[in-house]
């Protein structure tokens, strides 16, 4: 296999899966309703608007993502078998994967600010309790909690992403 196959084969699934896995750890998974992280009170409001459709769309939206993640992981091990029988393959695979999984790291580490507005949120939301209703209240705070299990699941799926990454 010349260079120039496993460029375009083996290594076009590598970038992808890299590509992919830092598209998710920078931009957090995609979602059909946005939330504005930046805003404290923006979030929660955004967070106390959702019914119960808008969750469960939500959840399999943060489920999708962790399948594409696992896609990713699956990607990636046909890579490092592609890259194993190319003359030089494990070194340029080697550095490709290194470079992806110091994206996906970063992604990893900007995570943690969504976990900071969560707890955020939940504070606030404690605060606001007479205010909201007790089904509001607690509509709100299990959508926080499913939000942070969630996200958690994800973040814990892009640290398994990376360390894959860094394998040889």
């Amino acid at each position: 296999m010349t260079f120039s196959r496993f460029q375009s084969a083996g290594l076009r699934g590598l970038v992808l899966a890299g590509a992919g896995a830092v598209a998710l750890g920078l931009t957090g998974p995609a979602s059909a309703h946005e939330f504005n992280w930046e805003s404290d009170e923006d979030f929660l409001e955004d967070v106390i608007a959702m019914d119960a459709d808008d969750i469960a769309e939500m959840r399999a939206d943060l489920a999708e993502a962790r399948a594409d993640i696992a896609d990713a992981m699956r990607d990636i091990d046909e890579a490092k078998a592609e890259a194993a029988s190319a003359p030089m393959g494990g070194f340029f695979a080697e550095a490709a994967f290194a470079a992806a999984s110091a994206g996906v790291s970063a992604g990893v580490e900007g995570m943690d600010e969504a976990f900071k507005a969560l707890d955020r949120a939940e504070a606030t939301l404690a605060e606001r309790r007479a205010e909201l209703g007790e089904a509001e209240y607690r509509e709100t705070k299990e959508a926080l909690a499913m939000l942070r299990q969630e996200l958690a699941g994800i973040q814990t799926a892009l640290e398994e992403l990376a360390t894959k990454m860094k394998e040889g």
